[in-house]
C-alpha cells in the first residue's frame, strides 16, 4: 500500500473531479490551467445569466419571438451560421 510522502498532499479538481498531487502548504485548487480557465468561464456565464444577460457575449438578452433559447439573437445567429 503506497501512501503519499509527507511533503505532498492530495486534492480533487472542482471542475473535472480528478485527483492531483500538490506540495504541502500549497494553495493549488485546480489540477491544470485548462481546468482553472473552465471554472473561470463557467463563473462568468453564471453571473451573466443571473443578471439576465446573454451568457456568451454579455449583451442585452433581446430574443425574437421565433427563437427560443438562452442566448441573444446575435450569438444564436453566429452559432447557426457556424454549424450549418
Amino acid at each position: 500500500m503506497s501512501t503519499p510522502r509527507q511533503s505532498q498532499q492530495w486534492g480533487y479538481g472542482p471542475v473535472c473531479g480528478t485527483l492531483f498531487r500538490t506540495a504541502l502548504g500549497s494553495r493549488e485548487t485546480y489540477c491544470s490551467d485548462k481546468c482553472k480557465e473552465r471554472a473561470k468561464k463557467q463563473k462568468l456565464y453564471d453571473t451573466r445569466r443571473a443578471e439576465g444577460l446573454c451568457p456568451q457575449c454579455g449583451g442585452e438578452l433581446k430574443k425574437s419571438s421565433d427563437r427560443r433559447g438562452e442566448y441573444c439573437d446575435c450569438c444564436a445567429e453566429k452559432f447557426h451560421r457556424y454549424y450549418r
